[in-house]
């Protein structure tokens, strides 16, 4: 109802603006509801946006049932250094592992695997 609405308001203010471009001797603009519908349809950034909002739920949805599957990730490492210290995988690798690093030179390799055990109600 409320697209119906706005597709309504847009005819009435592009029916005004053309009347109004073509002076005061132009003959009434007849425009059928089906094609007034589509103009509104093709030139309503709002109504795109509206349009565009059932492939991005999709995505989200597909996002969420993706978190309730299993997740694997593999990290190599090489580190050097004069002092023990924590060192985490990168940002976009899940889940991150945390190791411990020793004060010398050392390379690593590691392999996880996760299945959550609750998504949050996500799914």
């Amino acid at each position: 109802m409320r697209r119906l609405s706005v597709a309504l308001l847009l005819i009435t203010g592009i029916a005004a603006a053309v009347g109004a471009a073509e002076g005061p001797a132009a003959e009434p603009l007849s425009v059928s509801l089906q094609e007034a519908v589509s103009v509104a349809w093709e030139h309503s950034p709002v109504l795109q946006a509206v349009g565009a909002e059932v492939p991005a739920a999709q995505a989200r949805l597909q996002l969420a049932r993706a978190g309730g599957r299993l997740i694997a990730s593999t990290t190599t490492f090489l580190t050097a250094g004069t002092m023990s210290d924590l060192v985490q995988g990168a940002t976009p690798v899940e889940p991150r592992p945390s190791l411990g690093v020793a004060a010398a030179q050392q390379i690593g390799q590691n392999l996880m695997v996760m299945y959550p055990l609750s998504t949050g109600g996500r799914v």
